[in-house]
């Protein structure tokens, strides 16, 4: 079977509307099984090879070319780069999320990646994964929908939790999180209570003292510091009272012996 032709566009847009003209197919092809305290239930989705499998050939077809490669930020934040390029004018459509900091996990790293690459391609040209439409199914129906989508839940051992010892860790794990888009799933605290791990991360943080414990010898330090330095100013000045005082008393008992000279 022969390859398709590829067509010329004169430009990005012209492309790009061809392209969302006739919009690719993308199939859940994957299924999540997720355990919770109430229960469990499984969805589909669809991964990053199901996306690009589907969008990166019908892209090709129109004269466009969808990079991405991961860099490291002068703040040592790691962020994805993404390109969306018209072969002929060079043209583009480009930008950068992040997904992590200098010094994390390769497991995470991977994980905020590959979902940041599959999230962006689907952003940028503007396809969405499908399945089995029930909702919409029932609207054309005339019935009310089914119920609502069901929970996503952060994969367990996705983020390593027990380095949340710092409100500073807290922040950081946050940062990170954000960049991959993962504020919104939701976490099970030990009490069984459901959270977004945005805002779980937001509770940890705030069980942690503004001061950070490798701070605190500083801070003691600063303060003792503080305290020896008054304590020599005053003593400065109390011996420069007693200076004045034995000057004084110099200047009176002068006087006197002067005058009792002139007396005699």
């Amino acid at each position: 079977m022969a390859d398709a032709e590829v067509k010329l566009y004169p430009s990005l847009a012209h492309a790009l509307a061809d392209f969302q003209l006739h919009l690719p197919t993308v199939a859940k092809g994957n299924t999540a099984k997720v355990e919770g305290s109430r229960g469990s239930y499984s969805y589909d989705y669809a991964d990053l090879k199901d996306v690009s499998a589907a969008i990166l050939p019908a892209l090709a077809n129109v004269g466009l070319v969808w990079v991405t490669r991961p860099d490291t930020a002068d703040d040592c934040t790691i962020e994805m780069h993404y390109q969306l390029i018209h072969a002929d004018s060079g043209e583009s459509i480009e930008g950068a999320v992040a997904v992590g900091r200098k010094g994390d996990r390769w497991q995470d790293l991977g994980s905020a990646l590959t979902y940041a690459r599959r999230y962006m391609l689907v952003s940028v040209t503007g396809v969405a994964p499908g399945g089995d439409d029930n909702d919409g199914q029932d609207a054309r129906a005339g019935v009310a929908p089914q119920q609502e989508a069901p929970k996503q839940y952060l994969p367990v051992g996705l983020y390593d939790l027990t380095k949340i010892t710092s409100k500073k860790a807290a922040a950081d794990m946050f940062y990170v999180a954000r960049g991959a888009g993962h504020l919104g799933l939701y976490v099970q605290t030990p009490n069984g209570d459901e959270l977004f791990f945005g805002d779980w991360l937001r509770v940890k943080g705030s069980e942690f003292p503004d001061v950070e414990p490798e701070d605190q010898p500083k801070a003691e330090a600063l303060d003792a510091d503080a305290a020896e330095a008054a304590a020599i100013a005053q003593h400065e000045a109390e011996l420069a009272a007693q200076a004045e005082q034995k000057d004084d008393q110099d200047h009176v008992a002068e006087t006197r012996v002067l005058d009792n000279e002139a007396g005699n």
